[in-house]
């Protein structure tokens, strides 16, 4: 319930993916 990943790609680009 509320799982955040947070991935960093090329040091710039940040990619946020909330799974429910």
């Amino acid at each position: 319930m509320g799982d955040e990943k947070i991935i960093v790609i090329d040091n710039h680009k940040c990619l946020v993916f909330i799974l429910d």
